[in-house]
């Protein structure tokens, strides 16, 4: 978890301030557990890019290590791709 604390996980929903309907940003809060086995929801600081508005956002459990397992694909894919990159 520690290589992902700084990531910044990115989910489609709505800014709450401006209407912005798309892609929001969330990041790890300081001080939270995000690896609390029994807990049934995690707190992210959410941010959007339209207004740049910030906002605590908690988040179910299931759903953040859905996100979790997505964010993980994404850097595998990545860093595949970076891979195959430098071959040519």
């Amino acid at each position: 978890m520690n290589e992902l604390k700084d990531a910044l996980i990115k989910d489609w929903g709505s800014c709450l301030d401006c209407d912005y309907e798309g892609l929001l940003e969330y990041r790890h809060l300081e001080g939270e557990d995000y690896g609390d086995s029994e807990s049934l929801g995690v707190m992210l600081l959410q941010r959007c890019p339209a207004c740049e508005s910030e906002a605590h956002s908690l988040i179910p459990i299931e759903y953040y290590r859905e996100l979790l397992e997505l964010l993980i694909e994404q850097q595998a894919s990545a860093a595949l791709g970076l891979g195959e990159d430098s071959d040519e």
